[in-house]
């Protein structure tokens, strides 16, 4: 599988010393007119691949291009059930460097939170006026957040590169994704602010409208 997908890339004449891959559920290429909890929520893998040998690759990909890939693994059950699943969020910024500050005050963020902060002491921390909204939201919801969370770890980043930010927001019960849960809207409206969207449409229209 791995060897296939490279290939697809573009990807030639390399040896692949050590792979792995994390099972998410991911919302990013999600349908604008999903409903269904199932249709926003997508399975989704994160694989990252160690060559023997450092080499620059030489494949390039536009920002608003996704590469497409029928490579697959059947080795795995199909049928395994499962009570908790860890959520991916992916976010593209469209300023230079805002990556760079979310991801620091994501950090911070978190340290508030699981130092359990008062409410009114993380939105004096953080919350500009017009942006305290968001950050209440967030502290409101994060007891419940809390209670799904089957992870010592939450609101990790997981890859950043090129101005695009993945978020490990921990294991999390169905019922996270079940009920689209207010924590993560909170997030999301947060990332906002530092001009950044959370979603494949989104970030392409945003690329069209701003050329």
């Amino acid at each position: 599988m791995i060897d296939d997908m490279l290939k697809d890339m573009g990807v030639v004449g390399v040896q692949v010393s050590s792979w792995s891959i994390q099972s998410y559920l991911c919302d990013y290429l999600q349908d604008a007119d999903a409903v269904v909890w199932e249709d926003i929520w997508s399975p989704t893998w994160q694989i990252k691949v160690e060559f023997k040998e450092k080499k620059k690759l030489q494949f390039v990909i536009d920002d608003d291009q996704l590469f497409r890939s029928s490579a697959g693994d059947h080795s795995m059950p199909t049928n395994e059930q499962t009570t908790s699943i860890k959520a991916l969020l992916v976010l593209d910024f469209h300023d230079q460097d805002y990556d760079d500050l979310f991801a620091d005050h994501l950090h911070e963020l978190r340290v508030a939170l699981e130092e359990e902060m008062t409410k009114e002491d993380i939105l004096d921390q953080f919350g500009d006026p017009e942006e305290q909204e968001h950050y209440y939201q967030l502290c409101s919801n994060y007891s419940s957040f809390k209670s799904m969370l089957r992870s010592e770890d939450f609101m990790t980043v997981a890859y950043r590169k090129n101005k695009k930010i993945h978020i490990d927001l921990g294991k999390l019960d169905l019922t996270f994704f079940q009920a689209l849960h207010p924590f993560l809207e909170a997030l999301k409206n947060i990332a906002k602010v530092f001009n950044a969207t959370s979603n494949w449409d989104d970030h392409v229209h945003y690329n069209v409208t701003h050329e």
